[in-house]
């Protein structure tokens, strides 16, 4: 028999019980019968196996020392008793290796291959297979690439020494040597190798009728797949999928079981994947979901931890499936996904295993953090953490407990209760030390949330020390630090927080400071530096969403320096913004780059009346979004041609030759000169009540040049209407009046 964790306590127990008998009968191998020594090796290395099996390494090497006393006798040894020392020997080799004690490990795998390798005994020659892959395992693990070619060619060197053995148990052993040696290649990016290994052990292993055989070949589809799917090669890996599927629906083989599991796993990730891309088509998702009814229906009645938990998977992503279908098609949906989640909760909140009880209890975080109701996220974290109190796994901080507490924190917070959810929050001494990276990326989650915290009861100098105990050691010097998407996303969060605090800091606006005259405070300073820190972190970041953070940080930062009076750093920032950004064309990035163009031409223009400089930018603003069709980007566009227009006038006013358009005509500066004096002196004649007067002037200048589509002559023109309109209006021509207005707005009014 198997043993799997499920059946492990009681071999376990059986095994001891049968062991502390054998043993009162016989203190000492000398002198025991052949048949008890039989009885009791076989007793004491199924206990060695099922202390293994639950994870029980010390104790496993323990017993392995132990039984290796009793029996071996050195060179008095009978050789019918080297089965039994050499399979001690080699669960000492496995315990030693899952405590981590690689170099121990290695020398004893050594050591047993040396002392037993000229042996022509078939039960003997097994170990002496299981010892060299455990070194294989080993030495892979140990070393880099070129370990894995050593091994490569190892692998191959015992296929050739062992595959003749006509021992099934060796015949197994070779196959998994086969299929390590399939996944080194792969790890090699040898792939055709690698697909050609995995394949011949398909078709070596097909036809056979031995379950453990069935259990490589079965395996072997699996990494075949796998590696089809890193390779885009998705028609092949689902092929594959499909293939183990069909021919091991029906196997009671532990090791296949699992084996299908992951295959229909896979299938669900695949419509998963499926429904995201099109938006949760409502067929999408009603696949998603057949997809884990299958894999539901298939493991339900698993005692494999292993296959407890994809089962405890597919719940979650049934449940997620039904709420998003509630979205396109019938609220009945989430309901369903409400009930789905209580069945879960229900059946599995009392499994003993951690890893099925870590994925019970993410299902019910997502559960409870998608309400987005504070007073459910708050019952649902207090009922979870008297989950976890009952349990014991409070005592350590585990990924699990730290969501828990973050989610109740989050509520909290919402009901307007700060103190209270900064007091739920895990301490930073609890947090501190980890090396794994899913509590790396929640330690910082927490102090991101305890930073938030603090700034809102107004204690700054609290969250900056937050947000600098949470970063990783390594987030600001390294290129490649946060490599992992979710750690890289909250960095970048984090150091933004951190700008915002530092921004709270800052003086307020100089309303009516001369630009340029007012120095730089040393807030203003600390502010601009860590915006320029998250900018040459994250600038050319492949997120579109943390390059957009970057470039809304350093607008406004622009802004700030703008309303400041700091002109030349707001320049100096919005063209570092522009350079960065300006052909970026992420969705959340174009209207924050259009804005920087406006606000940068608006501050040369108006601010500075530098309207050379202006003209430049307004230009570019032009050419980067003439195809533009959001309305906020058609927005800008307005406002930069309007402002565009008066830059260009400024600039002929002070006798600058000015292009507006090959499309238009040209307006010389005596041209616009003598339309100007014609105008001035109209008003003036408007002024001095003479309307009949002013009317005639403003003709003069609309029979000239009111069909004109020039940008300046329009201008004009609109100018001399609304003034003509307003001279027959006092001159009590209504109609007339109303006459003039129309014409405006239907010539002008786009």
């Amino acid at each position: 028999m198997r043993l799997t964790e499920d059946n492990a306590k009681q071999t376990l127990a059986d095994a001891d019980a049968l062991q502390v008998r054998l043993l009162q009968e016989a203190p000492a191998v000398v002198g025991a019968s052949v048949e008890l020594e039989e009885h009791l090796a076989a007793a004491w290395l199924r206990k060695i196996e099922a202390l293994g099996a639950l994870g029980r390494h010390a104790d496993a090497l323990a017993e392995s020392d132990a039984f290796t006393r009793y029996f071996d006798e050195g060179g008095a040894t009978p050789q019918t008793t080297w089965p039994w020392l050499i399979q001690a020997a080699c669960r000492k080799v496995e315990a030693l290796a899952w405590q981590g004690e690689l170099m121990t490990a290695l020398a004893a795998a050594e050591a047993v291959q040396a002392r037993f390798e000229h042996t022509e005994a078939l039960a003997v020659r097994e170990w002496v297979a299981f010892a060299a892959l455990e070194e294989i395992r080993i030495r892979t693990a140990m070393g880099g690439i070129f370990a894995r070619v050593d091994m490569v060619r190892r692998a191959q060197q015992l296929v050739e020494q062992f595959g003749a053995d006509a021992w099934q148990a060796t015949r197994v052993l070779v196959g998994r040597i086969r299929l390590h040696q399939g996944r080194m290649l792969a790890e090699l990016d040898y792939d055709e190798e690698a697909l050609k290994a995995y394949t011949a052990l398909c078709n070596d292993f097909a036809g056979t009728a031995d379950p453990d055989l069935q259990e490589v070949a079965a395996e072997s589809l699996h990494e075949r797949s796998r590696l089809f799917e890193a390779l885009g090669r998705d028609e092949d890996a689902r092929a594959d999928q499909q293939a183990l599927i069909g021919q091991y629906l029906h196997s009671t083989h532990p090791g296949i079981r699992y084996m299908l599991a992951l295959a229909q796993l896979g299938t669900l990730e695949r419509a998963q994947m499926a429904a995201d891309a099109s938006g949760d088509d409502a067929e999408d998702l009603a696949s998603w979901i057949a997809a884990c009814d299958a894999l539901i229906a298939n493991h339900a009645d698993s005692h494999d931890a292993s296959v407890v938990k994809l089962v405890n998977v597919a719940l979650r992503f049934k449940a997620r499936a039904l709420h998003r279908l509630s979205r396109v098609t019938d609220e009945a949906d989430r309901y369903r996904a409400e009930e789905v989640a209580d069945a879960q909760w229900t059946r599995y909140r009392d499994h003993p295993d951690a890893r099925v009880q870590a994925v019970l209890i993410d299902s019910m975080l997502e559960r409870f953090e998608a309400r987005n109701n504070p007073r459910q996220a708050l019952d649902g974290a207090e009922r979870l953490l008297q989950h976890l109190r009952r349990a014991g796994s409070t005592q350590a901080v585990s990924p699990q407990l730290i969501r828990t507490l973050l989610l109740k924190s989050w509520a909290l917070c919402a009901q307007g209760r700060p103190e209270q959810a900064l007091e739920a929050l895990p301490s930073a001494a609890e947090l501190s030390g980890t090396i794994d990276p899913a509590l790396r990326e929640l330690r910082l989650r927490v102090q991101i949330q305890r930073g938030h915290l603090l700034r809102q009861m107004t204690r700054p100098d609290e969250a900056l020390q937050a947000l600098e105990a949470g970063l990783p050691d390594d987030c600001a010097g390294s290129e490649d630090a946060g490599s992992d998407g979710s750690l890289h996303w909250l960095v970048a969060r984090a150091m933004n927080l951190r700008i915002d605090i530092l921004a709270d800091a800052t003086p307020p606006s100089h309303d009516g400071t001369p630009l340029g005259q007012s120095p730089l405070e040393p807030s203003e300073q600390a502010y601009a530096q860590a915006v320029h820190a998250l900018d040459q972190r994250f600038h050319a970041d492949a997120d579109g969403a943390i390059r957009a953070m970057v470039a809304e940080a350093l607008y406004h930062l622009a802004v700030h320096q703008r309303e400041r009076s700091h002109t030349d750093e707001a320049i100096a920032s919005y063209d570092l913004l522009l350079s960065r950004f300006a052909a970026d064309t992420e969705t959340a990035i174009e209207p924050c780059v259009a804005s920087a163009y406006l606000n940068k031409a608006y501050l040369l223009l108006d601010g500075l009346d530098r309207p050379d400089a202006a003209l430049p930018v307004y230009d570019a603003l032009m050419a980067r979004f003439a195809n533009a069709t959001s309305t906020r980007l058609r927005d800008s566009l307005a406002k930069g041609a309007a402002s565009r227009l008066t830059c260009l006038t400024r600039l002929q006013g002070r006798g600058v030759a000015v292009n507006y358009g090959e499309q238009y005509e040209d307006l010389t500066l005596a041209q616009h000169d003598a339309i100007i004096e014609t105008l001035d002196h109209a008003d003036a004649l408007r002024d001095e009540d003479k309307y009949r007067e002013a009317i005639a002037q403003y003709d003069q200048v609309l029979a000239q040049h009111v069909e004109s589509l020039h940008p300046e002559l329009r201008r004009l023109c609109l100018k001399a209407l609304v003034s003509k309109a307003f001279c027959f209006a006092c001159l009590n021509q209504r109609e007339a009046s109303l006459a003039t207005n129309h014409e405006a707005i239907v010539r002008y009014g786009e």
